[in-house]
């Protein structure tokens, strides 16, 4: 099999932290994708996690090196129960609240401030994270959950000749 690509390996070692890493308040097994779940209405029940990658950068820094940075995006999507009488059901809020913190627990994972390298590629370096906007307005209006992390990292690599 042909080596992956650079931001393949980072996208790889994202999936391995959020599969083994960190004590989630969520239930899930993330996935490597392309494509995420556009149609709504095959999400069924369960909460679903995808990796993908966004996008990478080059710049050069000296004759003989390069910085690239990379991006890796984390969806997570999670088909809502609607609000019942049932007094042990969450509400819609409490679900989307459920929700958003999973994000925040996953940006903390990552944060670059932690100091925590990836275990699977401790030659990149989180420089940054963003989850704007916090969750998808539209997708709500559908009784959807669906939110994006964004992961930015850093990598030095020296120049080709």
């Amino acid at each position: 099999m042909a080596a992956n690509a650079e931001i393949i390996q980072l996208a790889d070692a994202v999936l391995f932290e959020l599969n083994t890493g960190g004590r989630w308040s969520q239930t899930f097994t993330a996935q490597r994708l392309y494509l995420s779940e556009d149609n709504l209405d095959d999400l069924g029940d369960d909460l679903h996690v995808t990796v993908q990658t966004k996008g990478l950068g080059r710049e050069t820094v000296t004759r003989g090196k390069s910085q690239m940075e990379y991006a890796v995006l984390v969806q997570v999507q999670k088909r809502l129960s609607p609000n019942s009488d049932d007094p042990k059901a969450l509400s819609v809020q409490d679900q989307c609240d459920q929700y958003t913190l999973f994000m925040q627990e996953m940006a903390d994972w990552f944060d670059p401030e932690g100091g925590r390298p990836l275990t699977q590629y401790t030659g990149a370096s989180v420089i940054g994270i963003a989850n704007d906007p916090a969750y998808d307005q539209a997708g709500l209006q559908e009784s959807v959950f669906d939110s994006k992390l964004v992961i930015g990292f850093r990598t030095w690599r020296a120049k080709r000749r």
